[in-house]
């Protein structure tokens, strides 16, 4: 079980496991969303997939990681990568290297406050929640290392009207 903001879960249905398992295989596990913190993206009741081999991770994905200090894997999106500034304007704006980041997975009139202004160290990014008022994220625990992403989520299975790639994934 997974949990953060967004509570996911191991698929307990057998058969949708089977049929599922039947589509991919190798290193892909699959949860049910129960939660807010990534609303609209993923929102309570999605299926998703995530697979355990991604390569190198960019700006957009969303990620299931370990957070600092313990406790149960949570999801989050990449917002910051190595070596790059992140801060917030005085309106709430998220800005990498001083630029405004176009965020359209952002929940709408979600704000993104308290984010100090630090340069991400080699190795590590900086993650957020999409729906910014409902969780803890990097904003409160910092950049985390690349060493504590678990998986990449690369898929919603259900329900069929939004079946596809995770919104706002590169």
């Amino acid at each position: 079980m997974l949990v953060g903001g967004v509570l996911l879960a191991v698929h307990s249905n057998p058969a949708a496991r089977r049929v599922l398992n039947g589509v991919l295989s190798g290193d892909n596990h699959f949860y049910i969303v129960s939660g807010a913190s990534m609303s609209p993206a993923l929102q309570q009741g999605d299926e998703i997939g995530s697979r355990s081999s991604y390569g190198i991770l960019r700006r957009g994905d969303v990620v299931l990681l370990h957070p600092p200090g313990g406790g149960e894997i949570v999801i989050r999106r990449v917002v910051g990568l190595p070596g790059e500034t992140v801060s917030a304007s005085a309106s709430g704006q998220l800005m990498i290297n001083g630029a405004p980041l176009d965020e359209p997975y952002v929940a709408t009139g979600s704000k993104t406050p308290g984010v100090s202004r630090l340069v991400i160290p080699a190795g590590s990014f900086y993650v957020l929640a999409d729906n910014r008022s409902y969780t803890s994220d990097s904003r409160l625990y910092g950049p985390i290392p690349g060493s504590a992403v678990v998986a990449l989520v690369d898929h919603i299975f259900t329900p069929p009207a939004r079946a596809g790639g995770v919104p706002g994934e590169p």
